[in-house]
């Protein structure tokens, strides 16, 4: 057995270890943080807040039920450490332009979300209002469309020019760093076409922004389709309303009128559409023109014609006449080369639709456009085969198997009248056989690199004679090497005006991909107005009609939570008086209202039964327009681990909510008891209330901090350990620590270990789960800070033991940290659970009246058996991403233990209330106190 301290404890002197949980609340920010990403996660594993089922046939042993919870659980206690801790907390942050550090980053990142969602659903309201108006349409109730219509065109308008605004912030931002303007976007925060910037510096300045630039863009695109929407409706709504005879008479001003609407509606629709298509058909005419320039200035590659030196000797002759038949085949397909490239040119040339205004629009636009767009992608097929032909007739090199199977799905595509242009495509396939550089009659397949290696070999067997004085061996010679150098030049130009084509090709490609974007997105723009084929009937306004009552609903909540933030951020102080402005008294639970307003949650709830408005500002007010919020006082709450197994019942309960205050009375309470417990009688939580000169990273973060600098202050030259099983939180400690100045060293650097124990500026080592550690001695240090509770309480005791062993001469304390209301402290009564059960089993019968030194030996027991049950090789997870693994059954415990706890507390407190608060309990309590004082 490894672990043999309990056996031969008797004969060992170790230094006592004292054990402290340090429970801490969350600030306001990271509260509202992590209960939001807990709402979220609980409803991804099919359970409420509190672990109730929200589905009748949830499974709790369903893999996908139980990879859900594991998942959670891992985010979660990530959280509680960072926010930023972990692939899946980052991306959900989606915080691009940097790393997250401090609380004032996560509140902006957290800001920036809620505003994205506001707008989002503002915009799903809008969209549900323009639907609701197409199904009163055509139809007599076409004034109501009418109205519908134009109050969300008003609204549109308003996202339009916040949109705008939004993106001339970021267009100043990104300048301000140093970064280009993105393509074609000037300050106004419209797109300008006559740009001649390549459109990818758009992409390289949307990363160098961080990505926000291009939110905006795509925030202004959406804003502007909503308003498209709105215009082309109303102007429609115009048209149906002066199309009826019994609404409008025919000729009367009336009439006139709505035409005159009619037009300027659907101009303004138009132009709204052009500014939406404006970057797609900004890239789409650069390509265009350069292409035209080209096409102007016949700078397209040139295909140099093919004329081979004809030899004046009998021994060239043969290969003299092939290559002579060889340049004639190239030279023709040369030419149905030129060909097909100029008749693209001439179909990528073609103007777009809806830009000239002169044109008049028939509607048979974009169906022409796709013809023309499978014209192109026809030649270019047919071009990339020739230009193949052409590569492996010069070099001999066959094409690649995928080559070959895309030329056969175009064939056979075309062969069964399907695939882009078939008909064309089909006429270009025989062309191109027609004029494949291929002499007929050879057993095996002729290059002009086959060609070159004849004429090599005949002139080295010439070179034998030419060296021997045969002046006709000579003569001959010098005829071959003129027909090889003719050769060699060729197969030079060739191979050049072939990869030239193969670059132009390319290009091509590139400037048909943006006439399909664009037609792409004006399909898109073009659906959003195509007529209402959904059900009319009442039935189905009804439900339209409450489905945006629920969007609204949403949205205000919404609103409220955005609220909140907007709110602490603008307080942006740790210990700001709470002050309920009805009652005059402090409040711990209180409501936020969306006009930014806080009162405590009972007098606010009173109020709003009678009044449906702001008790501040008098603004009209829905439930949904409250938000609850939490403000816990700043205040640690220390006890030492024995004596919180000994209060375990109670720990859940008594950790929330408890103040500087109520910290010194309960060390008063338990000076007694501290002398069997070893509870630090010297030692208080006022002790680490201290200012830092810097940004707030985390809770947990910044009391470690204060932690180490009053051990600093407190016990010069000690040293700690900083045991975590993630070693991503370890990085930002390390960057916390490095700002603060405290010295560290870690396990993963060169020489760590070394400079721990031999530097004394260096205070503390930090050390994670995965290191590896075991046989680690670090008795140099007497503090263990263990950052988060561990389930599986061997990884735990395996930190201790590196200060804890044999060689400590002085005390060893054990702080453990743990975030009040979070999964950490469902975990730590968990693990204090499983050791009381071995206490428990171990003191049956013993004495009530229990030594320090017999409790001590107790635990010692309870962790020698935690550590003699642990299955070493499965105290992690294989995911080397996620901490230690937790077992299936504790899951749900983890999870939901204490928040149920707090629940039936709650319940409970609850039910007792209402039954004070019976009018015939109430009666009975008072005859019965009545009756006492008779007596």
């Amino acid at each position: 057995m490894r672990h043999t301290k309990l056996v031969v404890g008797d004969e060992l002197f170790i230094p006592p270890q004292k054990r402290y949980v340090i429970t801490m609340p969350f600030t306001a920010v990271e509260e509202q943080h992590y209960q939001s990403l807990f709402r979220q996660l609980a409803e991804l594993c099919g359970l409420d807040t509190h672990g109730a089922p929200l589905r009748p046939d949830w499974d709790p042993n369903d893999s996908a039920v139980l990879e859900a919870m594991r998942s959670a659980l891992n985010r979660l206690r990530k959280t509680a450490l960072h926010p930023e801790i972990g692939d899946q907390n980052r991306r959900a942050l989606g915080h691009r332009a940097g790393p997250i550090r401090t609380l004032a980053d996560v509140l902006d990142t957290m800001i920036e979300q809620s505003e994205s969602s506001l707008r989002v659903d503002r915009r799903a309201i809008l969209t549900h209002k323009l639907k609701r108006g197409q199904m009163l349409e055509n139809s007599p109730r076409v004034q109501l469309a009418l109205k519908l219509w134009q109050d969300v065109l008003k609204e549109s308008k308003a996202l339009v020019q916040a949109a705008r605004e939004k993106l001339i912030s970021e267009l100043e931002k990104a300048k301000e760093a140093g970064v280009n303007e993105p393509d074609g976007k000037p300050h106004n925060g419209r797109y300008d076409d006559d740009s001649e910037s390549d459109e990818n510096d758009a992409d390289d300045q949307d990363k160098a922004a961080g990505g926000r630039v291009g939110d905006a863009q795509r925030e202004l695109r959406y804003a502007l389709e909503i308003q498209h929407r709105a215009e082309f409706f109303c102007a429609n709504a115009y048209f149906q309303i002066k199309s009826n005879e019994t609404m409008t008479a025919l000729d009367s001003d009336e009439f006139r009128r709505l035409g005159r609407l009619e037009t300027e509606g659907y101009e303004r629709a138009k132009r709204v559409r052009q500014e939406i298509l404006q970057e797609n058909r900004g890239k789409a005419r650069r390509k265009m023109e350069e292409l035209s320039g080209k096409a102007a200035s016949q700078s397209f590659t040139v295909i140099p014609e093919c004329v081979f030196a004809k030899p004046g000797g009998i021994e060239g002759r043969r290969i003299a006449e092939e290559l002579e038949e060889f340049g004639g085949l190239l030279n023709d397909q040369a030419n149905q080369i030129d060909s097909w490239r100029e008749a693209v040119i001439q179909l990528l040339l073609k103007d777009l639709v809806d830009e000239d205004d002169e044109i008049e629009i028939t509607g048979d636009e974009y169906e022409n456009s796709t013809k023309v767009q499978d014209e192109i992608q026809a030649y270019l097929t047919i071009l990339k085969a020739a230009i193949s032909d052409r590569h492996v007739a010069l070099t001999g090199i066959a094409p690649s198997e995928l080559a070959k199977y895309e030329e056969q799905v175009a064939y056979r595509l075309a062969e069964n009248n399907d695939g882009p242009a078939p008909k064309l495509m089909m006429r270009l396939f025989k062309e191109r056989q027609a004029v494949v550089p291929d002499l007929q009659g050879k057993q095996s397949p002729w290059s002009l690199r086959a060609a070159l290696v004849s004429l090599r070999e005949r002139l080295a067997k010439l070179r034998i004679h030419a060296n021997s004085d045969n002046r006709r061996a000579q003569v001959e010679q010098a005829s071959i090497m003129e027909q090889l150098k003719s050769t060699q030049e060729q197969q030079t130009e060739q191979t050049k005006a072939v990869a030239m084509l193969e670059k132009e090709a390319k290009k091509v490609r590139s400037a048909l991909n943006t006439r399909i974007a664009f037609y792409r997105q004006l399909q898109i723009v073009s659906d959003m107005v195509a007529l209402y084929e959904g059900a009319r009937d009442d039935e189905a306004i009804t439900a339209a009609v409450q489905e945006e009552e629920n969007l609204g609903n949403a949205l205000a909540t919404a609103e409220a939570k955005h609220r909140y933030l907007v709110h602490l951020k603008e307080t942006n102080a740790k210990d700001e008086h709470r002050l309920c402005v009805i009652c005059q008294s402090t409040f711990v639970v209180g409501v936020l209202t969306v006009c930014g307003h806080q009162f405590c949650k009972e007098c606010m709830t009173a109020w709003f039964q009678a009044h449906h408005n702001c008790p501040m500002c008098k603004r009209k007010l829905s439930l949904a327009n409250l938000h609850n919020i939490v403000l816990k006082p700043q205040a640690l709450k220390v006890v030492s681990e024995s004596a919180a197994e000994g209060d375990h019942g109670d720990h859940g309960d008594n950790s929330s909510g408890s103040s500087r205050g109520d910290v010194g009375e309960q060390f008063g309470r338990q000076t007694g008891r501290s002398k069997k417990t070893g509870i630090y009688s010297n030692f208080s939580a006022d002790q680490l209330d201290m200012d830092l000169p810097g940004p707030s990273f985390t809770t947990k973060v910044d009391t470690l901090i204060r932690h180490l600098l009053w051990l600093r202050s407190s016990d010069p030259g000690t040293k700690a350990i900083v045991f975590s099983q993630f070693p991503e939180f370890l990085v930002i400690l390390a960057q916390a620590f490095t700002h603060y100045h405290i010295g560290f060293s870690r396990f993963s650097d060169c020489d760590g270990i070394a400079k721990f124990k031999e530097d004394p500026s260096i205070e503390c080592f930090l050390l994670h789960a995965r290191a590896h550690s075991s046989g680690l001695n670090l008795v140099n240090a007497n503090h263990v800070i263990l950052c988060e509770p561990l389930v599986n309480t061997a990884l735990e005791l395996q930190a201790i033991a590196r200060v804890h062993r044999i060689g400590q001469e002085n005390e060893t304390t054990v702080w453990l940290y743990i975030v009040d209301g979070t999964v950490e402290e469902s975990i730590y009564n968990l693990s204090v659970q499983r050791r009381m059960e071995h206490m428990g089993r171990n003191l049956r019968g013993k004495s009530a009246e229990s030594t320090p030194e017999l409790l001590d030996r107790n635990l010692e027991l309870a962790n020698s058996l935690e550590m003699q049950q642990a299955q070493l090789s499965k105290l992690m997870s294989k995911n080397k991403m996620a901490g230690e693994e937790v077992a299936k059954a504790d899951l749900w415990n983890c999870l939901f233990g204490s928040s149920a706890r707090r629940s039936a507390a709650a319940t409970e407190a609850a039910d007792e209330e209402q039954l004070q608060n019976n009018a015939l309990v109430r009666r009975h309590l008072l005859a019965s106190v009545a009756e006492e004082r008779q007596e």
